[in-house]
């Protein structure tokens, strides 16, 4: 037996006829309803025999609705007491929500942030806005801003400072070139902060993929296709350059997740550490990819049958600096993993 899972959303108790009324076409009642609501009275006394009226509008309708009648008469079959009705009673009706929706609701009510926290970030100068990001994080940002030091999080790059925003913003514009990028194609609007932001995102309109699903990007030229309606908002976003930005660089996201592991890099946050040899990662994710290096899973290319890789880094850029020709500039994952790889 299936048991369904609603939300509740809180509405009025004039909303809920009006509706009905209108729906019905009770063209009579719904303007009688409309000419008096204005003079409800909202004494207290008076609301036991708004909800007696209100009981017996919702059973006409229930029986309505049972008999399935082809014609249906204007006159409601009953005298609604307006002047009885109390009007903009607030209550919650079920609100039938998508399995991510009920997800993301019940994620919310667990993720209620403590006071204590929020007066902990702010006395530290860390902006508000962010507190739920920086909560889920579960870092001691008390013990972070201690040793106050703040990272370059591009790769490769050792640079520190003292906890200071313009610093390291000004370290980001002269040495790494940040600064503004405008996409070229003429109906995206994003905005890079590096050129190799830029590149990264212009993948975005010539990427290679065999699957196609029901939430196409409506912007013109774009080709892409999500399997549900929260990815193309946030593709929508990248093309219209809606973003959020860090409170330290120039980087900006539209993926909380994306912020989150951006603030490690920034303060060299390692929680991942391999058990095999010690090396220690921001992420899952790159433990993970770490781990297959231990266990000699080695990715070969089918093209040209020579390179073998212990990564998927290293597999891709391999395939699009040496078969450029048969794969072009931009690759992808799942595409090679079918196509032009295996794994030995």
């Amino acid at each position: 037996m299936s048991h369904r899972h609603e939300s509740l959303q809180v509405i009025t108790l004039d909303e809920i006829v009006a509706k009905c009324l209108k729906k019905r076409n009770c063209t009579k009642a719904l303007k009688s309803f409309e000419k008096n609501i204005s003079l409800t009275n909202n004494d207290p006394s008076k609301s036991s025999a708004a909800y007696r009226n209100l009981e017996a509008f919702l059973n006409y309708l229930k029986k309505n609705e049972l008999e399935r009648e082809v014609k249906r008469a204007d006159d409601l079959g009953f005298e609604i007491n307006f002047k009885a009705y109390r009007s903009n009673v607030k209550v919650k009706v079920p609100v039938n929500l998508s399995p991510n929706e009920k997800l993301q609701r019940k994620n919310e009510v667990k993720k209620k942030i403590p006071k204590k926290f929020l007066k902990k970030i702010q006395k530290l100068g860390l902006r508000k806005e962010d507190a739920k990001i920086l909560f889920e994080t579960k870092v001691d940002w008390t013990a972070v801003y201690s040793d106050n030091k703040i990272y370059c999080t591009e790769v490769g790059c050792d640079f520190y400072t003292h906890i200071d925003e313009k610093v390291l913003k000004s370290h980001a514009e002269s040495i790494h070139y940040y600064g503004e990028y405008p996409c070229p194609d003429e109906y995206c609007h994003y905005i890079g902060y590096s050129k190799k932001n830029l590149n990264l995102h212009y993948k975005m309109h010539t990427m290679n993929s065999e699957s196609q699903f029901a939430f196409k990007c409506p912007i013109k030229k774009c080709h892409s296709s999500f399997d549900r309606q929260g990815h193309l908002d946030t593709h929508i976003r990248v093309h219209n350059n809606n973003f959020a930005d860090c409170q330290y660089c120039p980087y900006r996201y539209t993926k909380p997740d994306h912020y989150k592991i951006h603030l490690k890099n920034h303060f060299r946050i390692k929680e991942f550490k391999c058990d095999q040899c010690g090396t220690e990662f921001t992420t899952v994710a790159l433990l993970n990819q770490h781990y297959s290096m231990h266990e000699g899973i080695i990715y070969c290319c089918k093209l040209c049958k020579t390179y073998e890789g212990g990564s998927i880094k290293a597999i891709t850029n391999h395939l699009r600096s040496k078969h450029e020709d048969v794969i072009g500039k931009n690759l992808h994952w799942e595409t090679a993993q079918q196509k032009f790889l295996h794994k030995k």
